[in-house]
């Protein structure tokens, strides 16, 4: 299970350090991250509660973490006297000269200031249909940083043939950009010329608007 080795890197800990944390063996660890042998249920709730993600993250089912999902419903609270309001758009298309089009302004959305440590540029897009169901319902909120370019694996927003913009999962491939739906009922959209995409942002947070 590389994920686990992959939030224990990031986490900055050892093998022996997570499985003192846990209540398990290192070899235990070892074990689970090289694939040799898997967690039970219990085992499973301990990591991921460690780690604030969710039993569907650790198994690769998804890749949107527990922590990068809020709700509207007031389960989630912060001090609001320390949030910046992002604005919430209902789309967004190539306008000219290579500048985007931010349409139909649908309200603000208060964030945190942490999340919003640097100089770039923040704004919600409301999501519309369900191409990445069930981690992205249509309706929901998601955060994107406004960036020419991501990672890939990355969730973005992306723009094809100047359309509107839409949700997707971004696989870089040798001579293509591969464009994924969480919701298998969709094809993926395969990209070999770099000029029909454009990269709006990645996708930092998802707020569920019940």
């Amino acid at each position: 299970m590389n994920r686990i080795r992959d939030l224990r890197t990031e986490k900055g800990i050892s093998q022996n350090e997570l499985a003192k944390a846990l209540g398990l063996t290192q070899q235990a660890i070892s074990a689970y991250e090289n694939g040799l042998r898997e967690p039970d249920l219990e085992t499973l709730n301990k990591i991921a509660n460690y780690f604030n993600v969710s039993i569907d993250y650790l198994l690769g089912r998804t890749d949107i973490r527990n922590s990068d999902i809020l709700t509207k419903a007031g389960l989630v609270e912060f001090d609001k006297s320390k949030t910046v309001p992002i604005p919430i758009i209902g789309s967004v298309r190539a306008g000219t000269n290579g500048i985007l089009a931010y349409e139909e302004i649908l309200g603000v959305e208060n964030v945190e200031q942490d999340i919003i440590k640097d100089e770039a540029k923040y704004f919600f897009l409301q999501v519309k249909g369900d191409s990445m169901y069930p981690e992205i319902k249509e309706g929901d909120l998601v955060l994107v940083r406004q960036q020419s370019d991501v990672e890939s694996g990355d969730i973005a927003v992306v723009i094809i043939n100047g359309d509107e913009g839409i949700v997707k999962k971004v696989i870089k491939k040798d001579h293509s950009i591969v464009l994924y739906s969480i919701n298998p009922v969709y094809e993926p959209i395969i990209i070999t010329n770099p000029e029909e995409l454009i990269i709006v942002g990645k996708v930092k947070r998802v707020v569920r608007v019940y």
